[in-house]
């Protein structure tokens, strides 16, 4: 009888530790780039709050490089941040829509006031690397 509840013990720990696992390797643990915004969430949130919308492309090389500094400063910011690709067919439209000339763009909308920021740009000696003081002043309040 013991041994009997000992042996269900075990069995309920291992699926509870199993289930566990599942849970925990499903989790993406790098924040994902590609949150797309919709009209709904435009209207609001963009047209009625403070609010920054990052662009990217994937394969480009300028975003790749500040990817990491332009996520930390969203995470820190007491806005909220969209990342548009800008390679889908909801993208192209706030591209137009916010006349965004490069990928590697922040767009800050502040009470209603919009700029727009390279996030990205090559160093001095030709590597590509996070505009820093753009990033700053596109996620300052």
């Amino acid at each position: 009888m013991v041994k009997d509840k000992l042996m269900f013990m075990i069995g309920i720990f291992g699926l509870v530790l199993l289930f566990g696992m599942a849970i925990y390797s499903s989790f993406q643990f790098d924040v994902p780039y590609d949150s797309h915004l919709t009209q709904k969430q435009y209207n609001d949130v963009v047209l009625e709050q403070n609010v920054q919308l990052v662009f990217y492309k994937k394969t480009c090389p300028y975003c790749r490089a500040a990817k990491n500094a332009v996520i930390k400063a969203a995470s820190e910011s007491d806005y909220p941040t969209f990342y548009i690709n800008i390679q889908t067919k909801e993208g192209q439209k706030l591209v137009h829509q916010y006349d965004v000339k490069k990928a590697a763009t922040v767009v800050s909308i502040r009470k209603g006031v919009i700029k727009s920021y390279l996030y990205a740009k090559k160093n001095n000696k030709g590597d590509f690397t996070a505009n820093k003081q753009a990033i700053k002043e596109a996620f300052r309040e």
